[in-house]
């Protein structure tokens, strides 16, 4: 379902994360209007519901986590989880209320449409892939590019609708006021690699190439940013494939370059206290 404006919401990311509960990931299509989206998150055991409230009115978000801390049972006909419904089958549905007024909705299988054998390969390759993160992987954090929300009045074109100076410290470059959303806290594996050098306006510059292993939440997509906190190095996102088992995605492949001391990504400030996530 659209809007008149064709604004639309759907679900791009659905993940069983123990021992949290389910992460929920959405995204905006054609947001033409500017402004502040507000999303409604429901889950239910059939797509048909009943539908049980989860998130209410959730504003400048681009996900949820849905935790289950109740044990399972049947409460006005809704089933409530706990971590060991994780493989259960959910649905889930987020409703959104563009700027404008419009509103939309989109509704979803929380599990992959594969028999019963495939689906147990996957989830224990998730799982495993999941395990090995906690053991050995990096705490980082997943910058999440807006590419939606209330447009940048010093730096974006009224007619192209796309930011027209790089160094504002408004929306970082991005277009949209705030730049990034809520950093996800994470754990990440990132690989070495050696310098590669370019040819810039500037003059010539040394860039360092990695690859980026991660869980397969949230979903990155290109120009978004990752920092690791150890040595707080940033890194921008250039591509992003998904390793498969029986069809299905295990975790993400992000191939980044460090960002450069110069770039005004570097100084985009990062508040402990405002982490979104999971570690």
């Amino acid at each position: 379902m659209t809007t008149p404006s064709g604004i639309s919401v759907s679900i791009t990311r659905i993940l069983a994360v123990q021992p949290y509960g389910m992460f929920v990931q959405w995204m905006v299509k054609k947001p033409v209007a500017s402004g502040v989206y507000r999303f409604w998150i429901a889950r239910s055991g059939g797509s048909a519901g009943p539908w049980e409230e989860v998130a209410a009115d959730l504003q400048d978000k681009f996900c949820f986590i849905d935790r289950f801390d109740r044990p399972e049972d049947l409460v006005d006909g809704v089933r409530r989880p706990n971590q060991l419904a994780l493989l259960r089958q959910f649905y889930y549905r987020v409703q959104m209320l563009a700027p404008n007024g419009e509103r939309d909705e989109y509704v979803t299988d929380a599990d992959p449409p594969i028999d019963r054998k495939s689906a147990q390969h996957w989830r224990r390759a998730l799982k495993n892939f999941q395990d090995t993160m906690r053991l050995t992987g990096r705490p980082c954090l997943v910058l999440k590019r807006r590419r939606w929300g209330k447009r940048c009045p010093k730096c974006t074109d009224a007619v192209l609708r796309e930011p027209i100076k790089s160094s504002c410290i408004v929306c970082w470059g991005t277009g949209f006021e705030g730049g990034f959303w809520t950093p996800v806290l994470m754990r990440a594996h990132r690989s070495g690699a050696g310098d590669e050098q370019t040819n810039t306006p500037e003059g010539r510059s040394d860039t360092r190439a990695v690859t980026i292993k991660m869980q397969s939440y949230p979903d990155v997509e290109r120009d978004d940013v990752v920092v690791f906190l150890v040595d707080r190095r940033r890194f921008l996102v250039d591509r992003v494939s998904i390793p498969e088992v029986m069809g299905n995605g295990t975790h993400q492949s992000i191939m980044a370059t460090e960002i450069p001391a110069l770039n005004i990504v570097q100084r985009f400030p990062i508040e402990q206290d405002a982490m979104g996530g999971l570690l």
